[in-house]
């Protein structure tokens, strides 16, 4: 599927290390060698992984747990390859957390300063798990350049966090690329999800969930910007979404910002009930099958700038389950449906 040449953007704030730390260089192996590696971390420890490694999900799943600042890292001559089990058609056996590549866990503590660098993952059902236990929280995550194929999930973060950034990251064949949400309404803050290009199943592969490049179901403060996703285009329930924010509670602070989305069901759909702050605009839909940018589930109150949408089944869709109050601006000759109350549409000029 054809997809824009983007140059990302992979600079990033690496967490400082202390000049006491150790550098532990972890050999390849199956979850026993990857678990006794991460045993001996301490904070400041920078982990080295280098070659293959195993994931057994007849073994116990491999969970950095109540660790802080820690770097896993992988080895840029000898770049590490995490393998996961698939099955007979050649997709990952779908078990969470025992086909799982590495979890991170705050297990009724609070984590912070982790940082996880060009790692590689193969038919995982989810690549990356960050998730909390007994109210455990998350400050300054940092996942950057993994390279991740053949998995139902590539990255979730089920958490409340300070500063979370996804960035210069590829996953490709997912179901879902990108997922973050929480069963906490604690806001998140500092999210960047930026420069990452995401690739959904092609046509001739079983999906098993609806496909998503990008999905976001809590409040978040932050960003979306500078993504490439393409290929979300099928689903169950819900059309494939390229980035969906489907936030609860009260009002977030998410600009989605200078994406491009493309050969998807639904380019960007923005969901409520929260009055959602922050930018919508200068992103690039193109080939959406059902809509390109769609407000539902009681968005309120919102402001779409100018986006470039082409190639649509229609380029706005309002849906009459709530909607009300946004102001949507369109270019001249851009098209729309409008279900909702008391929307409005601003037509501009090219």
């Amino acid at each position: 599927m054809a997809i824009h040449q983007w140059v990302l953007a992979c600079g990033l704030l690496l967490l400082a290390r202390p000049s006491w730390a150790h550098r532990i260089t972890c050999p390849p192996g199956d979850n026993s060698v990857i678990q006794a590696c991460l045993d001996r971390a301490h904070p400041g420890d920078e982990l080295v992984f280098a070659g293959e490694y195993r994931i057994d999900p007849s073994k116990p799943y491999v969970v950095l747990q109540n660790s802080s600042g820690v770097r896993l890292v992988g080895d840029a001559a000898d770049p590490p390859l995490f393998r996961c089990s698939v099955e007979g058609g050649g997709r990952p056996l779908f078990a969470p957390y025992i086909n799982d590549g590495i979890q991170v866990v705050a297990d009724g503590a609070h984590v912070e300063n982790i940082l996880i660098a060009r790692l590689a993952f193969e038919g995982c059902a989810t690549a990356i798990n960050v998730r909390v236990e007994n109210e455990g929280s998350f400050a300054n995550i940092e996942i950057r350049e993994a390279a991740i194929s053949n998995v139902y999930y590539g990255i979730i973060v089920d958490a409340p966090i300070e500063r979370l950034v996804i960035r210069g990251s590829r996953i490709v064949d997912a179901e879902r690329g990108i997922a973050i949400g929480s069963q906490s309404l604690n806001e998140s803050k500092g999210v960047e999800i930026t420069g990452n290009v995401l690739q959904g199943l092609s046509p001739d592969q079983p999906i098993a969930l609806d496909q998503a490049g990008i999905i976001t179901s809590e409040m978040l403060a932050g960003k979306i910007a500078r993504n490439l996703i393409s290929g979300f285009s099928r689903s169950f329930e819900v059309p494939g979404l390229g980035v969906a924010a489907l936030n609860i509670g009260d009002a977030a602070d998410l600009d989605i910002v200078q994406n491009v989305v493309q050969e998807v069901a639904i380019g960007i759909s923005l969901g409520g009930p929260a009055e959602v702050r922050g930018h919508v605009s200068h992103n690039r839909v193109e080939g959406a099958t059902t809509a390109g940018v769609v407000l539902r589930a009681e968005a309120n109150g919102r402001r779409i700038g100018v986006n470039e949408l082409v190639g649509n089944g229609v380029d706005v869709r309002l849906i009459d389950d709530g909607t009300s109050n946004n102001v949507v601006e369109l270019l001249c000759g851009q098209t729309y449906e409008d279900f909702g109350i008391g929307n409005r549409i601003v037509f501009r000029h090219q």
